[in-house]
């Protein structure tokens, strides 16, 4: 169990340091690739109502390229809570899909080699589920990189 804060101080936890070398170093082992991707894919696990909105936010005032296809997978409930910031993504170019996930469809059916995501889950899991590359990044560069 995680705890960004120690709630109970009468029990001991261990206590882990994650410095930026170990970050970066995560993110190039989870990195298959660094060509371009045919998809950015945002929500494995599915996208909170606070997610969904950054990406909303993230993307405000921007344009999907036209080569390029963005997804962003939430839940069904969170998809009705998060209106507003559905119609920003869809009015850039995205897509919000609901009740599924990237690493349990068949995307390398449709063409898809290479897929960015922030999803550490989704890189660890694309390349031998949905036999795809994989490039890990942060939502900046995703959205920077699906608009171009």
């Amino acid at each position: 169990m995680f705890h960004y804060k120690e709630p109970y101080a009468e029990r001991k936890v261990e206590t882990v340091s994650v410095e930026a070398k170990d970050i970066e170093n995560t993110i190039e082992s989870l990195s298959t690739t660094r060509e371009a991707p045919d998809l950015i894919f945002i929500g494995c696990p599915h996208c909170s109502l606070n997610e969904v909105r950054n990406v909303a936010q993230a993307l405000k005032g921007k344009t999907v390229k036209e080569d390029a296809k963005l997804w962003v997978c939430t839940s069904r409930h969170v998809k009705g809570k998060a209106e507003k910031y559905v119609k920003t993504i869809e009015k850039a170019g995205g897509h919000v899909l609901c009740d599924t996930c990237a690493v349990v469809t068949w995307i390398n059916k449709l063409g898809i080699d290479v897929m960015m995501t922030n999803s550490a889950k989704t890189a660890y899991y694309a390349p031998t589920l949905n036999k795809v590359n994989v490039s890990l990044a942060s939502l900046a560069q995703c959205v920077n990189t699906a608009c171009g």
